[in-house]
């Protein structure tokens, strides 16, 4: 989740994470900020997005598929509320396509699959984590060794 984030906010995308490692008093900000229009894409897991309303969001993006059919049907009733249009786009590996059936049957429907296109199946570059959504704790540092100053080598480090 972090790395769908981090990779949102490096493309210029203003982006929110609501989940269980986020304080609860962030989430609360986070979700004010989403609902005011601050944020455009908001981030969030299965339990964090859990109960949340929120008027007009136009699209759901599951970035993986649920293992329950219900959740998915929880996850996509977000968007289109009150009779207005929604859009969801689900990713899927071949792995995923298996859980399709049962999500058909509880909506009652067929879902349209589409392959993407082969120039789209790129290696991504690789991750590195953005500032903006380091933890608290700040950056981590190397090993564990007392750093001494000069000379504080033992004579077998010499």
């Amino acid at each position: 989740m972090r790395k769908l984030a981090d990779n949102l906010h490096r493309n210029g995308i203003s982006v929110g994470m609501l989940s269980g490692e986020v304080a609860q008093n962030q989430r609360i900000r986070t979700l004010d900020n989403f609902k005011e229009g601050k944020l455009q894409v908001l981030v969030a897991t299965d339990v964090a997005g859990r109960g949340l309303h929120i008027d007009d969001v136009t699209h759901v993006i599951n970035y993986t598929l649920p293992e329950e059919p219900e959740d998915y049907v929880h996850r996509i009733g977000r968007t289109g509320r009150a009779g207005a249009i929604g859009t969801s786009i689900s990713f899927a590996c071949e792995e995923d396509s298996f859980l399709l059936p049962d999500i058909e049957e509880q909506l009652g429907m067929k879902l349209e699959c589409t392959h993407p296109e082969e120039r789209l199946l790129v290696k991504a570059p690789k991750y590195e984590r953005e500032t903006k959504f380091k933890a608290k704790d700040g950056p981590r540092t190397g090993g564990s060794r007392p750093s001494g100053g000069s000379g504080s080598r033992s004579p077998r480090g010499r």
